[in-house]
């Protein structure tokens, strides 16, 4: 009885709330399918044994009704031939078989409860295991919707609580034009020549600036052509 009282505690409800604390249930649910048929298989011997013990019971008891229809027989036709010593040891053994069958009531009352909570458990882990093999797809896929939902929230939580996720992927836009700018930027500085010390790079620059200068001085003050 406390085996089956065990049992009875494998509820659908607790098997949900168990589903609902792993993470990935797709991953267990074998193993549980494969254990609570075990525990079908065991709460149906249990069921077997307890039905087996009432029938026990019961044809105990009606070997004692018998016994004792037998008993009050005799005692009566002791009595009816004037043998009061036989009668008073048929009244006797009468008393002991009524008090017996009390007992194997009480028994019989005993077996029947555990039979039927025995099939009770067994039914309702029968259903939960057909439940289990019915939700299975169910279950998957709700796992692959709290992955994707906890792939999306870590990737939220990335972005500024009061940034819009636009905004996010415009800034992430600049600042990927920022680093190909970057990157063509360092490319063109491999083009040139850095192998110059400070000293000869200042006076390139120097000169290039006079150059410049004198090229716009040249044609502000440049006196005009003569007309043909």
């Amino acid at each position: 009885m406390a085996r089956i009282a065990q049992l009875k505690r494998i509820t659908k409800a607790r098997i949900d709330a168990f589903l609902q604390t792993v993470e990935k249930p797709e991953h267990i649910l074998p193993q549980l399918e494969k254990e609570m048929a075990k525990r079908v298989t065991e709460a149906a011997r249990a069921e077997a044994k307890a039905l087996a013990a009432t029938r026990g019971a019961q044809r105990r008891i009606d070997e004692a009704a018998g016994r004792a229809i037998r008993l009050e027989k005799g005692a009566k036709n002791a009595l009816g031939i004037g043998d009061v010593q036989t009668a008073r040891r048929a009244v006797a053994a009468l008393i002991d078989t009524e008090k017996n069958t009390e007992q194997l009531r009480q028994s019989l009352e005993t077996a029947h409860n555990a039979y039927l909570s025995a099939a009770q458990v067994r039914m309702q882990l029968q259903q939960n295991l057909e439940d289990l093999k019915t939700r299975r797809k169910e279950l998957v896929a709700r796992s692959r919707r709290v992955e994707l939902k906890k792939a999306v929230t870590a990737q939220s939580e990335d972005f500024a609580a009061t940034e819009d996720i636009l905004d996010a992927v415009a800034k992430m836009e600049t600042k990927l034009d920022g680093t190909e700018a970057e990157i063509e930027a360092r490319n063109h500085l491999h083009a040139i020549d850095l192998t110059i010390d400070d000293q000869k790079l200042e006076r390139k620059l120097h000169d290039a600036e006079v150059t410049a200068r004198l090229a716009e001085l040249k044609s502000k003050f440049a006196p005009p052509s003569n007309p043909q």
